[in-house]
């Protein structure tokens, strides 16, 4: 004897499925955690954790950014002059 489920049976156990993965994944969100820094750059390029847990930013003002969590300090790094004139 087979199980054949109708339209309806279908239907409701998808929408069952959907509401349980709803609230799972709700409870596994992720919390962030807001830190204003000083940089004045309005677009950065890329941004990269390294091994000690520092943050790397580029941005399009030449120059690199590195964060550091743990003292909440910001060092600006200048990109060496030739990088300013490149052209795509």
């Amino acid at each position: 004897m087979g199980i054949h489920k109708s339209k309806t049976d279908v239907i409701a156990l998808t929408l069952g499925f959907l509401a349980f993965l709803s609230v799972s994944l709700k409870a596994q969100s992720l919390s962030l955690h807001v830190v204003h820094l000083p940089i004045q750059s309005y677009r950065l390029l890329a941004m990269a954790m390294d091994e000690d847990g520092d943050i790397w930013f580029g941005s399009i003002h030449h120059v690199i950014h590195r964060y550091t969590p743990s003292t909440g300090a910001v060092e600006t790094i200048p990109l060496p002059q030739t990088t300013a004139n490149y052209k795509l």
